[in-house]
């Protein structure tokens, strides 16, 4: 049976403020909202970098919440902030959800469980808050959600690094195509957290001063908070309910490289085969895909790597593509960069709007695709493709086309 899966609403939180709008205005002018980190303990002895796009605490403990969470479940309260614009949009409220046809796949971890785990390495025999412990939980969030929908339907946690949130999207496509759900809450949320900051100057993959994907001299990424949720759902469910949803979902493509725990393959096949799987799905000719928001994480090898394979994915016609990278505005936002980016699609294709890839200074000449450099576009996109390749060789490709 073939089930044609829609977008019906989206939502977004990022350093710009609260919701799609405020967002995708700031990245379509490109605003830059990186600044010194002010909940992280960087220690001026080691660290490069002190900058990430970072959501002010101000923002979110301004936001009111209709339920009660554990004080320091920053990433968690961002994913419901996102999950209630996501709602608004389609039309949908928590009363009028056929619950036990609702399923969640969702990337939100939040950075609690070190913290837990120093409370026990350092007295075995001590009492630890429960609800702190309740954050060391990887389905604190997923429960969250359940709280507040109601849904009782299928729910997992998805870790598959930086290509979790397409990973959660396609799962959510798999739910509704199988029958199984009729609607999919989908996405993640994300606070950088001390040790993703270690972690990433420890390989040396955080820039010393900004992130400039597919330029000539970028040097390293930018790390960033952020959330987005999708709300997915078969379009006859939701025409039935009297909603017309603008964005399909026409195919996916995920692989493994199966090659190294850090390095992407030397010949980008991984990555060239989760584009070509989407292609595939979708029964799409690659000329069907207009824009590409790019993984781009301005890092020397995988730029280069994407490009080429993006060229021999598409051939002639990639020299027609348009290819963005929003991290170099709002950074990494580690599992829910892809999910985040989806939204930044469904916007491109809504609004005819193509975000810029900001930064950018000099070419490159294994970087030589249309990078949208330092100015947003108009332009009509029927069908667009998001990119995101993960640590571990996970690699993910989702294709959002207007409903025709």
């Amino acid at each position: 049976m073939n089930i044609r899966v829609s977008v019906s609403g989206y939502g977004a939180v990022t350093p710009y403020g609260v919701g799609v709008k405020s967002s995708f205005s700031g990245l379509l002018q490109g605003r830059d909202v990186y600044r010194t980190a002010t909940g992280l303990d960087l220690a001026d002895d080691y660290f490069s970098q002190k900058k990430i796009a970072e959501i002010p605490d101000a923002l979110i403990d301004e936001h009111n919440l209709s339920w009660d969470l554990h004080p320091h479940a920053d990433a968690t309260k961002l994913t419901l902030m996102a999950l209630e614009e996501a709602l608004a949009q389609a039309k949908l409220s928590t009363d009028r959800l056929s619950q036990r046809r609702v399923g969640v796949a969702i990337t939100t971890l939040e950075s609690h469980v070190l913290e837990a785990l120093a409370v026990m390495m350092q007295d075995y025999t001590s009492a630890i808050d429960a609800a702190l412990m309740n954050l060391v939980d990887p389905e604190y969030c997923l429960q969250e959600i359940r709280n507040l929908t109601g849904a009782a339907g299928a729910g997992m946690v998805l870790s598959n690094a930086c290509a979790s949130g397409n990973h959660a999207i396609a799962a959510g496509v798999d739910l509704i195509r199988s029958g199984e759900v009729d609607l999919a809450i989908v996405g993640g949320g994300c606070k950088i957290f001390q040790s993703a900051v270690v972690g990433f100057h420890q390989f040396q993959g955080i820039s010393p001063d900004t992130c400039r994907p597919f330029s000539g001299n970028r040097s390293g990424t930018m790390l960033g908070d952020g959330a987005g949720i999708l709300i997915l759902e078969s379009r006859d469910y939701a025409r039935d309910r009297g909603f017309d949803p603008m964005i399909d979902i026409a195919g996916y493509g995920t692989s493994c490289d199966a090659y190294d725990m850090m390095a992407p393959h030397p010949e980008g096949l991984g990555m060239k085969l989760a584009m070509q799987r989407a292609l595939e799905m979708a029964d799409l000719k690659p000329d069907a895909i207009q824009y590409i928001n790019a993984h781009g994480t301005a890092t020397f090898q995988n730029d280069r790597l994407e490009t080429m394979s993006i060229r021999r994915v598409f051939g002639h016609h990639a020299d027609q593509l348009m290819v963005s990278s929003t991290k170099s505005l709002l950074g990494h936002s580690l599992y829910a960069a892809s999910a985040l980016e989806a939204v930044w699609c469904c916007c491109a294709l809504e609004h005819g709007q193509i975000p810029p890839t900001m930064n950018y200074e000099t070419a490159d000449q294994e970087c030589d695709l249309n990078y949208v450099v330092n100015q947003s576009r108009i332009a009509d996109v029927s069908c667009c493709m998001n990119n995101s390749f993960g640590f571990g060789g996970s690699n993910s490709s989702v294709i959002f086309c207007k409903v025709d």
